[in-house]
């Protein structure tokens, strides 16, 4: 009934966001409708492409996810929403 994309989002955004914390899948949310959106409008057709190829670089460069990036996550604990340890 739906195509792949929509089968995938949630995993997709799951994974940018960062696994391990509640607020990864929230931040992968926000992060992948924002980009979703500039690449729909500035891609077209290509969105998908350049889509898997953001997926790619953030699992090789960033496996913990946006989450898990040294600024974000000193922010995030800064204001209570990452508990320590």
């Amino acid at each position: 009934m739906f195509g792949l994309e929509t089968a995938l989002m949630p995993i997709t955004m799951a994974i940018l966001g960062g696994s391990g914390l509640l607020i990864g899948p929230v931040v992968g949310v926000a992060f992948l409708s924002l980009v979703q959106e500039v690449l729909w409008t500035q891609l077209g057709i290509l969105r998908l492409a350049s889509l898997g190829l953001v997926l790619a670089l953030v699992g090789l460069f960033m496996p913990g996810g946006l989450v898990r990036l040294p600024p974000v996550y000193a922010r995030l604990r800064r204001w209570g929403l990452v508990q320590e340890g």
